[in-house]
């Protein structure tokens, strides 16, 4: 490859990276001959010209994407070039009226189917319109409830650390490692529990759990007058009274 002269396209490639690696064997560093000649051999009047004609189309888009040219907003599937009998049978007739009505019914199709999009879009437009009050109504009431737990929080900070676990209560040095552990302990040995289950509270907070079918460990919730999760840890206890401290804003 150091010593190539020209190249002789006889035929037009279906992609143009298949141009670009063709004419790369003779376009690279390496090669000796400080010019070369490329030669493209068409016929008029056959199938050349359609061959040409859809790999500028491909090229055109391709470079379009790349170069992110921000007037375009729509590219064609590339591969939606591939022939149709129809196509075929328009090339093969040599009539312009012909290759004229498949073009105009190749328009007419993608058209339908921008139809059918739009249509789509605006039933799923109408269906999120429907459901717009609801999702405000709750978006208030978890705005409500987020202010009221707040103020419970905030009525209940400071303080000793003091928590009870079934019969045992847990206070003083060292207790927020103990009562975790405690409650890691009484969660993972009811692992049947799939309605919640209440097992303490905590600064006027309910501490509840419940399994889950195949999950590894339960679900820890907390709830006041929102229910917010808490990720149970089961390797570190202390860990799931610090969730539980700061009391996880994200709805359950």
């Amino acid at each position: 490859m150091r010593r190539l002269r020209a190249l002789h396209r006889l035929d037009a490639a279906w992609r143009p990276r298949d141009i670009e690696q063709r004419e790369g064997r003779i376009l690279r560093q390496g090669n000796l001959n400080p010019e070369v000649e490329i030669y493209r051999y068409v016929t008029e009047g056959s199938f050349d010209a359609y061959m040409w004609q859809t790999l500028e189309t491909k090229a055109r888009f391709i470079q379009q994407v790349m170069s992110g040219h921000t007037s375009v907003r729509t590219a064609e599937d590339l591969d939606g070039g591939a022939l149709t009998c129809a196509k075929i049978k328009a090339i093969a007739s040599g009539s312009p009226a012909v290759t004229e009505k498949v073009k105009i019914d190749t328009e007419i199709r993608k058209f339908d189917q921008f139809r059918a999009v739009h249509l789509n879009h605006q039933h799923s437009i109408r269906w999120q319109l429907r459901n717009l009050p609801e999702k405000i109504d709750d978006a208030r009431e978890t705005i409500e409830h987020l202010h009221a737990d707040i103020a419970t929080r905030d009525a209940h900070d400071g303080g000793e650390f003091t928590m009870t676990v079934g019969n045992q209560t847990f206070s003083g040095k060292g207790a927020r490692e103990e009562a975790g552990a405690a409650l890691a302990r009484a969660i993972l040995s009811r692992r049947d529990d799939y309605p919640a289950r209440l097992w303490t509270t905590f600064k006027g907070f309910e501490i509840l759990s419940r399994d889950k079918l195949g999950a590894p460990v339960p679900d820890l919730f907390i709830r006041g007058a929102g229910t917010y999760a808490a990720h149970l840890n089961a390797d570190n206890p202390a860990y799931n009274l610090l969730r539980i401290a700061r009391l996880s804003p994200a709805p359950a």
